[in-house]
């Protein structure tokens, strides 16, 4: 009876000893050698289902992003008629190293059946870095592996919200603002749009930025998010005082998952366990302080603002009389390089000057508009010799040391040659000069030798020809005097050149090449502005135009609708903005303007 006793409890401490040592707690850390703020998975994992809990590790030199999060696996199969079973528990982590080192994680302890189960430690190497684990999100949209993310319940503003900064606070008038808003997330966000900012009183550019977004991983007053730059803008305060960036609206996607539904009878049934959410996010109003300009401003400012340089150089290797020259003048630099007026180069008086041919070689920065304006100048000198031209100058404000400076090129020297074509004229003038010859001398007898000299015919064709000759006479001084009146013929052509101009700018309206079309109306006014008024370009601004016009007795109605009109066309042409039937509706209100203009200028000239 004893040995049937000692049999049966030898067999019972065989089936509790191989159940004990089939229990097993196993670790598993990915990466083990990561960057300081970059993210590591730790798992512990029990072959079994019934485990009731985990005791975790103490975690001191990690910040603990995500976990513990449990997930069961069972399995049951039958082969050969033999059937088999295993099962396991998952406990993950998420974790971010805080500090350099090599640092030992100990053993997290595991619980089944009322017994404690503990690991075994685990060494992670944590190296210096820039703590930046990235994502890419094309078109806006996409998913996180490892990041620490929100998968379920509320999005609160901690877990998703925009940022908006601005670079300065307080600036110069025409100074430029780099204004940024920046997403932070713990959600899974998968879209976010919003509209650009209505900014009053700033001329604004848009930076372009990647169409696909990265989302990188940021600490953020101790936390970490996924954080990406969403969209970003250089300013131009074109009024003083207190401006407002005023709030706008975000609106995202974020997914998330039912924890009540399981994953795999959502594949099989052909469902999903995730759902969209959206949510609207309100970035913050930024107040900026622009101060004026200080005063006087001098009289030669050529409305640059930022940090800007000026060269000059004479294209024209060899310049020749009644042959065309060209001097390039080069401003250079950073800040409004778009507004700088046209620098005044004074030639001599002996050169015809023609229109100046501005060219744009700028490209848009965070720092503001960066690269060069070019200024060709287009002259024919019409005299030999030897001619400096005295040093270009450049007024404009220096936001760094916040004064007026003046920068000037070298002076330029051209020795003007003789043309071929002065040969030519030369020759003409000899000719000219030479228009009474001597008197030819012989019988007199010869030249009324038959019956038609002296006859009434003979006098008629001489009458005629003394006619032909008078009226030849009269308009060819006509045209001499109207080529002399130079300024007289641009003050009477200046209204067909500018109805000439505005309907290059249809054409352009048309191809819908809307900078270039708003580009031409503003040339257009300039150009009839300088003609009809006789006024010099570098004297064209708003004070001026406006005296000159009302000197015209055009009325301060439609003086002011005049500079108006040109103030909206230098705007529009860096920010075009608007539907098709804006930019028509430009183009009318350009044509009133000019016809009301020269009706007034007609009325009082008696023109």
């Amino acid at each position: 009876m004893m040995r049937y006793l000692y049999v049966l409890l030898i067999s019972w401490a065989l089936v509790i000893f191989s159940a004990v040592a089939a229990i097993r707690v196993t670790v598993h850390v990915d990466p083990s050698r990561v960057p300081v703020g970059g993210n590591l998975r730790l798992e512990y994992t029990v072959n079994t289902d019934n485990a009731s809990g985990i005791q975790s590790p103490n975690f001191s030199n990690f910040e603990l992003l995500v976990g513990p999060s449990v997930s069961t696996f069972s399995n049951y199969q039958i082969v050969n008629g033999r059937s088999s079973s295993s099962a396991s528990t998952t406990y993950t982590y998420i974790l971010s190293p805080k500090k350099e080192g090599t640092f030992v994680i100990p053993g997290a302890v595991i619980t089944v059946d009322g017994r404690k189960y503990r690991s075994q430690s685990v060494r992670v190497q944590v190296v210096k870095g820039n703590g930046r684990a990235s994502k890419s999100i094309p078109g806006g949209s996409g998913s996180t592996n490892d990041a620490p993310v929100k998968t379920s319940g509320p999005i609160s503003g901690r877990d998703l919200f925009i940022t908006t900064s601005t670079n300065k606070t307080e600036v110069y008038e025409q100074e430029p603002i780099l204004l940024t808003y920046k997403v932070y997330t713990l959600a899974n966000l998968t879209q976010m749009n919003a509209k650009m900012p209505d900014l009053k009183g700033f001329l604004t550019q848009e930076v372009t930025l990647p169409q696909q977004k990265t989302l990188v991983a940021e600490r953020y007053h101790g936390k970490l998010y996924q954080t990406a730059t969403w969209s970003q803008y250089v300013l131009f305060p074109q009024q003083t005082g207190k401006l407002q960036i005023p709030s706008i609206p975000f609106e995202g996607i974020v997914t998330q998952y039912d924890q009540s539904i399981d994953p795999i009878d959502a594949f099989f049934n052909g469902g999903s366990d995730a759902y969209n959410v959206k949510v609207t996010r309100k970035t913050q109003a930024v107040d900026i302080h622009v101060i004026p300009l200080p005063k006087p401003q001098p009289s030669n400012f050529s409305g640059g603002v930022g940090s800007l340089g000026i060269s000059a150089e004479l294209l024209t290797k060899n310049p020749r009389t009644n042959e065309a020259v060209t001097l390039r003048v080069v401003v250079s630099g950073v800040g409004n390089m778009k507004l700088i007026k046209t620098p005044v180069v004074n030639f001599p008086k002996s050169f015809d000057k023609y229109d100046t041919k501005v060219s744009d070689e700028t490209k848009l920065s965070i720092e503001g508009i960066k690269g060069r304006m070019v200024f060709d100048y287009l002259v024919v000198p019409k005299t030999t010799g030897t001619f400096t031209l005295p040093p270009i100058e450049l007024v404009y404000f220096d936001v760094n040391s916040k004064s007026y400076k003046t920068v000037r090129t070298q002076p330029v020297t051209m020795n003007v040659a003789k043309g071929k074509k002065s040969n030519e004229l030369d020759e003409q003038l000899q000719l000219r000069q030479r228009d009474i010859f001597d008197i030819q001398k012989g019988n007199k007898t010869d030249y009324y030798s038959g019956s038609w000299w002296g006859s009434w015919s003979y006098m008629l064709l001489h009458i005629v020809i003394l006619a032909i000759f008078v009226v030849v006479f009269v308009l060819l001084r006509r045209y001499d005097k109207l080529q002399q009146d130079f300024v007289g013929r641009r003050q009477k052509h200046a209204g067909k050149m500018a109805y000439k101009k505005l309907k290059t700018a249809e054409t352009l309206m048309k191809q819908n090449k809307i900078s270039a079309f708003y580009d031409e109306v503003g040339r257009a006014l300039l150009d009839y502005a300088a003609d009809r008024l006789h006024m010099e370009r570098a004297d064209l601004n708003k004070e001026n135009i406006v005296g000159a016009l009302q000197q015209h007795g055009v009325t301060p109605e439609v003086s002011k609708a005049f500079v108006l009109l040109l103030q909206d066309s230098e705007y529009a042409r860096y920010a075009p903005a608007g539907t098709v039937q804006d930019v028509n509706q430009f183009y009318i209100k350009a044509l009133k303007v000019i016809e009301g203009v020269e009706q007034e200028l007609k009325k009082n000239c008696g023109k």
